[in-house]
């Protein structure tokens, strides 16, 4: 589908997609107090389901390093999971943040970050 004719394209393409992955906002928001703790816990809660489901859908691939490699197998499956839900969870609740805290304390700390 062409740009022009996709609204969302064309949005994506005019703003730029740093406008859906700001990290530093999601951080931003995270640490302001302006933002309910409700919504802080719905996008933690959010974001840990769904590294959850992420992970336990890699589970036959780590069953046959763990096969493979007796020792080793799952103690580096242990470390790089934890790992990867803490951080997975980190990154996503910072995206998840920015559509669930009100809008005027988003757009008010966009615009003082400039």
């Amino acid at each position: 589908m062409p740009i022009q004719s996709n609204p969302l394209m064309k949005h994506v393409a005019r703003r730029g997609i740093a406008r859906y992955v700001d990290v530093g906002l999601g951080m931003t928001l995270m640490r302001d107090p302006r933002v309910p703790v409700r919504s802080k816990a719905m996008a933690v809660g959010l974001s840990a389901a769904i590294m959850a489901g992420l992970i336990a859908a890699e589970i036959p691939l780590e069953a046959m390093l763990a096969l493979l490699v007796p020792i080793l197998g799952p103690a580096v499956d242990l470390a790089i999971d934890g790992a990867e839900e803490a951080l997975g969870t980190l990154f996503l609740s910072t995206l998840v943040i920015q559509k669930l805290a009100p809008k005027d304390v988003v757009e008010a700390i966009r615009l003082e970050r400039g």
